[in-house]
């Protein structure tokens, strides 16, 4: 059943799509440049907060690596939309790009 869940929560929250779509949303708020370089730095948070998790995983429990996963997702997603919709700088937007990467890989992700 928690298999279930996870597997709902990972494709209901829509990662795969913001991961697919992440370089067309920084091309329309800056250029191909900045997309890029988006990309790049997504690809640097993952291995680093994996890191994080490998290190924390003993005092924290993978119920509250989760839960925070989830919370910190649900974040990246309304700054996303946020960033897009106020017209802030394409680093806000990154950042929230950066923020789900981040999140992702707390909990959702490796399980």
């Amino acid at each position: 059943a928690a298999g279930l869940v996870v597997g709902i929560a990972q494709t209901g929250s829509g990662l795969t799509i913001c991961y697919f779509y992440s370089s067309v949303i920084m091309t329309q708020v800056g250029n191909e440049g900045m997309a890029f370089l988006n990309t790049l730095i997504m690809g640097v948070f993952r291995p680093v907060a994996a890191l994080g998790v490998i290190v924390s995983i003993e005092r924290c429990s993978q119920r509250m690596l989760f839960l925070a996963s989830a919370t910190v997702i649900v974040a990246a997603h309304t700054w996303i939309a946020m960033a897009v919709t106020l017209s802030a700088s394409p680093w806000m937007v990154g950042a929230g790009f950066w923020l789900l990467t981040t999140g992702l890989a707390l909990g959702l992700g490796p399980v």
